[in-house]
């Protein structure tokens, strides 16, 4: 087996300097396998490429940019049976998501790896993510499972293989991730896979493989809140994208909202958003059309901002973009037996 490690930065690669700080190092990229090899016998044949070296939360489009060159070109090379990419936690699940726009259709198995602590730390999962990332693509044979994953081991818990575009947003103070509705692919029990039975994976065909994300996508991302204030909207956004309460809500008794989205409408930019689902619905939700409020299929916030940001790139703007926004990604509902 010859897999591949592209090191991006990010805790994983990443030690504490003279001055006390976490900060990325050229030479601890390589701990991470020199620690797999003193807990693990290495059975592969690897090779190594940095595309760039950063703490995850200063990500850019450049990065995201570079990562997708970087992969593509590996691809081509056609000479690997699986690719690892270390990554910051921070971000990790923006990065990933991009990628699986871009390369979901790949003929091999792509794993996101990142450690919640630095790999000198013994509270580290980093090697557990690879070992997990390594066994996961060691059995791809038997399993046929290509394209764009995450491992990652949640504290007091065994490695889990995500699928990016389910990911949501980190708890605070917590560097645990989750899928949405617990709808993880699978978990790597005793070096073997166990597929979740409640995760149907359908055909996902990449939309965006020629894709270069725009330095800017200029989207106004917002939190509901009780009594929140709406800023002024700029003549450069987008989009607006607005993450509601747990049950699918905003306050639009607000006469906040009300001004907020005749000043979107007169821009025709449309305002999105998130956490709705199908079922009986609040009396608060009755004048979503008249506010020009978009409700977006069910996914991840995460996979939502980076599906306007590809759409943005390429130039999909206004009522185009709410016709392609409100499209279901591959992943929608994809519970079994809920």
């Amino acid at each position: 087996m010859r897999l591949l490690f592209i090191f991006t930065g990010g805790t994983i690669g990443s030690t504490i300097d003279s001055t006390g700080y976490i900060s990325t190092s050229s030479n601890s990229k390589y701990t991470l396998i020199e620690k797999y090899e003193q807990k693990y016998k290495i059975d592969f044949i690897y090779d190594t490429i940095e595309a760039y070296s950063i703490l995850s939360e200063n990500l850019s489009s450049k990065h995201i940019n570079l990562l997708s060159q970087t992969l593509n070109n590996a691809l081509q090379a056609n000479k690997y049976n699986g690719i690892i990419i270390t990554h910051g936690t921070d971000t990790l699940q923006y990065t990933a998501c991009a990628m699986e726009y871009m390369f979901d259709n790949a003929a091999i198995p792509i794993v996101f790896i990142s450690s919640n602590f630095i790999l000198d730390d013994e509270k580290a999962n980093g090697i557990d993510n690879l070992r997990a990332a390594v066994q996961f693509i060691k059995h791809n044979n038997k399993a046929n499972n290509n394209g764009i994953y995450v491992s990652y081991k949640n504290t007091c818990d065994i490695p889990k293989i995500h699928k990016p575009s389910l990911l949501e947003i980190h708890s605070q103070y917590k560097d645990d991730i989750t899928s949405i509705e617990n709808l993880y692919y699978g978990l790597i029990k005793n070096d073997t896979l166990l597929k979740n039975n409640k995760f149907k994976i359908t055909t996902f065909n990449p939309k965006y493989s020629n894709s270069i994300l725009c330095k800017e996508p200029n989207i106004l991302y917002m939190k509901s809140m009780p009594c929140m204030t709406y800023p002024t909207i700029l003549d450069n956004i987008n989009a607006i994208l607005i993450d509601t309460f747990h049950s699918g809500t905003i306050n639009t008794s607000s006469k906040k909202l009300y001004n907020f989205s005749v000043l979107a409408q007169e821009k025709n930019i449309p305002i999105f958003l998130t956490g709705i689902e199908e079922r009986t619905a609040y009396e608060s939700t009755k004048c979503f059309k008249d506010y020009n409020l978009v409700a977006l299929p069910k996914a991840s916030v995460i996979s939502m901002y980076i599906k306007l940001w590809l759409l943005i790139s390429n130039n999909i703007l206004g009522n185009d973009l709410v016709a392609n926004m409100t499209i279901p990604i591959s992943y929608e509902f994809l519970l079994a037996n809920k």
